[in-house]
């Protein structure tokens, strides 16, 4: 695999100091893209949070041409013409130090009738963090992999409160049969693909409850690599799948 970073195309390992914040404590942010095979989707959605999560911490960083470096990485890992997932990092390797970023790109084949079931995580999330994608993603990982080797697809993660958050890979969406509902509380990611979905639909935005799940008749999960899916499982309750609603939205997502 060929990737990008501090100026030059490179392959194998990258190095890391070992006395920085990087290695030592996961400190860094990312962001992961589709490339639908002509276009980058959703990219400069993508830098704006990214950007927003480094300032917010006061992060100084590099600033390549993300367009054209993307499509050089993408073309010397012959993926120009197909879909991938596109990985932007930013690691910071060393404190005070402008971050420069790691750009990587995948094979990545989108699956258009997959479903979710998910489990709720019995370990709730209460971090200011959850608001970023960092790059100690250790938590979203292991909850993740406990509700696989459950026979799930992903875990629902709540926090103290019973708030919905989102799952360790996607945000979240709900239909009662009238209105469209986002869950909202604190130290939540705000999603791209979610934002997408909410200029179509307009949903209203509250908080949601993991008792409050039984009120709803559809169920979704959002991200910029499977646009819209339909959640059939949380837990115990099943959901009636809606593929229309989600086609509808995944085409702007991934495509248009």
């Amino acid at each position: 695999m060929i990737y990008y970073y501090k100026n030059v195309l490179r392959s194998g390992r990258i190095s890391l100091e070992i006395q920085g914040p990087a290695f030592r404590f996961g400190l860094g942010f990312f962001e992961t893209l589709f490339f639908n095979g002509k276009k980058i989707r959703l990219l400069d959605t993508h830098l704006k949070r990214l950007f927003a999560s480094m300032d917010a911490y006061r992060i100084p960083y590099q600033t390549p041409d993300f367009e054209d470096v993307i499509l050089l990485v993408l073309k010397e890992n012959s993926l120009e013409h197909g879909f991938a997932r596109v990985n932007i990092y930013y690691p910071v390797d060393k404190e005070g130090v402008p971050a420069e970023p790691v750009i990587a790109a995948f094979p990545y084949s989108p699956k258009p009738d997959r479903t979710y079931a998910l489990e709720i995580s019995p370990r709730p999330f209460h971090s200011p963090l959850g608001a970023h994608k960092t790059m100690n993603y250790m938590y979203y990982h292991l909850e993740r992999a406990a509700a696989l080797k459950n026979g799930f697809d992903d875990a629902l993660i709540t926090d103290p409160k019973g708030r919905l958050l989102e799952t360790s890979t996607a945000s979240l969406l709900f239909y009662d049969g009238k209105t469209f509902v986002s869950p909202t509380a604190e130290n939540r990611l705000p999603g791209t693909a979610e934002a997408v979905a909410a200029s179509i639909l307009r949903p209203k935005s509250r908080p949601i409850g993991v008792q409050d799940l039984a009120l709803f008749k559809h169920a979704y999960v959002l991200n910029s690599l499977i646009g819209m899916k339909p959640v059939t499982r949380i837990g115990d309750l099943e959901f009636e799948p809606d593929a229309k609603t989600c086609e509808r939205v995944s085409r702007q997502v991934l495509f248009s």
